[in-house]
Parts: structure tokens; sequence; C-alpha cells
């Protein structure tokens, strides 16, 4: 699922989600994720993207605006999640994402990545989730852009917010080191 503010320009919203089964723990849970997974979705015009049964081959999602494919994976399988995420994008013309899973996703371990864009992982067990399923990698380009209601005024809200966040006096600690600065405040509350 892609985040309601997700491909606008709404600082801090990039955020993308998946719900399954967790491998690891066998709970119902949600990963969260960043990179353009989420945008490049609202773009083609999706919120949500279910799946369920599992491929009787490897396979890749393919969504490109409104024309979706299900995909042959196979030249794509046993390839680290950096080589089939750039020969994934070598497919289509422009900007695109994808999430996608390496050797240990498709031989379903339980503690798998799947990574968004080669960078942002999707939770920390859901590569063993789309591996059972014989998915390789989820492809999106979205040409299609987000009509918003009252522009203007959002656009004013989005700008007080981006001034907002450059005045934090925590700023420079948050560029640094990103949620890694406050983990001695965790620590001291246990």
């Amino acid at each position: 699922g892609a985040g309601v503010l997700n491909g606008t320009l709404a600082p801090s919203t990039p955020k993308s989600f998946l719900t399954t089964k967790d491998p690891a723990a066998g709970t119902i849970a949600t990963a969260v994720g960043s990179g353009y997974l989420g945008a490049m979705m609202k773009w083609a015009g999706y919120d949500h993207i279910v799946l369920h049964g599992k491929a009787e081959k490897p396979i890749y999602l393919k969504i490109v605006d409104d024309h979706v494919e299900i995909k042959d994976a196979s030249h794509l399988w046993g390839k680290d999640i950096n080589e089939a995420t750039d020969a994934l994008r070598s497919t289509v013309k422009g900007n695109s994402s994808v999430l996608c899973i390496g050797p240990a996703g498709e031989n379903q371990v339980k503690i798998a990545m799947a990574l968004i864009d080669k960078c942002s992982t999707l939770g920390r067990s859901n590569g063993g989730n789309l591996g059972s399923k014989n998915l390789k990698a989820i492809l999106i380009q979205g040409n299609k852009g987000i009509k918003l209601y009252q522009e203007k005024k959002f656009l004013e809200v989005v700008e007080k917010l981006r001034d907002s966040a450059l005045k934090d006096p925590l700023r420079d600690k948050w560029v640094e080191s990103g949620l890694y600065f406050v983990f001695s405040t965790w620590l001291k509350a246990g």
C-alpha cells in the first residue's frame, strides 16, 4: 500500500506498507519502507496491490500506469537484488521503482529482506513471503501524477511544514544520523 500523501510534495511521506503473516514471528504485521515505490504506485493510479496464491514458476509483476502484466522471472531467479533491480529497470524508459528479493527470499529464509530501489527495506522478513509466492519483484512506473484538491492551499501547508523542518533545532542531527541519534534516549528509557 501507498501512504495517503505519497507522490505529493508533502515532506516525510514516501512510505510504502506491506501487511503479511510474518514468517519469523508468525504474526500478522505491517512493514514500512521508503523509496519511490509508493509514489510510483500513486502516479500509476493505485493505492494498494493485493497478492494471493502462488505462481507455478518465478514471476515478477510489471505495472506501467494502467498496463499490468505478470511476467516470467526465470532469468532473474538466483540474481541478487542489485542485479535483478537493474535488469528490471532497463525494461522501461524513465523513472521506475522496484521491490525485489534476492536468493534468500527465493529460498524462503525467514529473515530474508525485500528491498525497495536497492536501498530501503520493506520490513526485515518479507523476502521469504514474496519468495513463497515465486514473486521475484514488483516493477512500477507511474506517469499520471496526482491531482490535488485545493492544490494552492495544499502547497501553502507543505511550504509551512518545510520551513518548520528547516528551522528544527535538531535538524543537523536528523540529517547526519537520522533516528540513530535518539538511541541513547531510548536506552535510558529502557
